[in-house]
């Protein structure tokens, strides 16, 4: 792999990620952009690399690697190279076990850019946008062939694609870089429209959710204060989340937290707040009495 990075067009191909992450235009990258706009100079970059990890294989079977890579349900994964937000993946969609899978119910949106060119394989697509509020959306549909050859473009967090069917195995080329400041992922029943699930699209938000979800599971003594501080201020869903474990973890504390929350007019979260805790208190009555104590943070 090493003489794989060491090639002219490779190195150049890394040299124009890092403009590209940093924000340059598709158009302004004249390396990266024939990657996905070209499905010969793709094919070419591609059949070197797979070329290069066969030899290393037959070299020796145990060999690993050096790229991330995943494989789960006949969904296969090869990281090529990333650059901060950026990154370009080979991926690969089985058409038997799709058909195996059950009916996609719902559908994410993710505030991305997404170049892909298709390599090998055959598949029926869906276009999906997306207008109407983030509670609640409203789909157009746009169906097409997807074959060697083709390109697809997607931009920003109110389009995404879906699988109506897939021949053979669906192997593309993709070219993806989050937003700068993105928001928040949303995915929705497609059948309704309604929201069943919101993700922070911001990566170091992630990482904060993970922790607050780890510290909250020791369930130390420790934990609680760190949690109601966590509430006061920060990203949206990390500010959420906590709030949630905090009323997990201490009943009392976090009840009273939440109707701080609610009562607090500019605080983005009041509404779904003032929401939860009535919620609480229709299924909990007792809790109503908590509302008048003040809260111990």
């Amino acid at each position: 792999m090493t003489a794989w990075h060491a090639r002219s067009e490779v190195v150049a191909a890394m040299d124009a990620m890092r403009d590209y992450a940093a924000g340059a235009p598709l158009a302004e990258c004249p390396v990266l952009e024939p990657l996905v706009h070209d499905p010969k100079a793709a094919q070419a970059f591609v059949g070197d690399l797979v070329e290069t990890v066969v030899e290393q294989m037959r070299l020796d079977p145990l060999v690993t690697i050096p790229m991330r890579f995943q494989y789960e349900h006949g969904y296969a994964l090869v990281q090529v190279a990333a650059q901060g937000p950026a990154a370009l993946a080979l991926t690969m969609h089985d058409g038997f076990a799709f058909s195996q899978c059950p009916k996609q119910q719902t559908i994410a949106f993710v505030d991305a850019e997404r170049h892909e060119v298709c390599l090998a394989g055959k598949a029926r697509i869906r276009l999906v946008t997306r207008s109407g509020g983030d509670q609640q959306a409203r789909f157009a549909h746009e169906s097409r062939e997807f074959e060697p050859g083709d390109r697809l473009v997607q931009e920003g967090s109110r389009s995404a694609r879906m699988f109506d069917s897939i021949d053979g195995r669906l192997v593309t080329l993709r070219l993806s870089r989050t937003a700068n400041d993105p928001e928040p992922s949303r995915e929705f029943r497609i059948d309704t429209g309604e929201l069943v699930h919101r993700a922070s699209g911001d990566r170091k938000s992630s990482r904060r959710l993970m922790a607050l979800t780890v510290l909250a599971r020791t369930k130390h003594p420790d934990a609680v204060p760190r949690l109601v501080e966590l509430t006061h201020s920060g990203d949206p869903d990390v500010r959420w989340q906590a709030l949630r474990e905090c009323l997990a973890l201490d009943t009392a504390i976090g009840f009273t937290r939440l109707c701080a929350i609610a009562r607090e007019p500019s605080d983005p979260l009041a509404g779904n707040a003032a929401a939860l805790r009535a919620q609480l208190v229709a299924r909990y009555p007792q809790l109503a009495e908590l509302e008048r104590e003040p809260c111990p943070a």
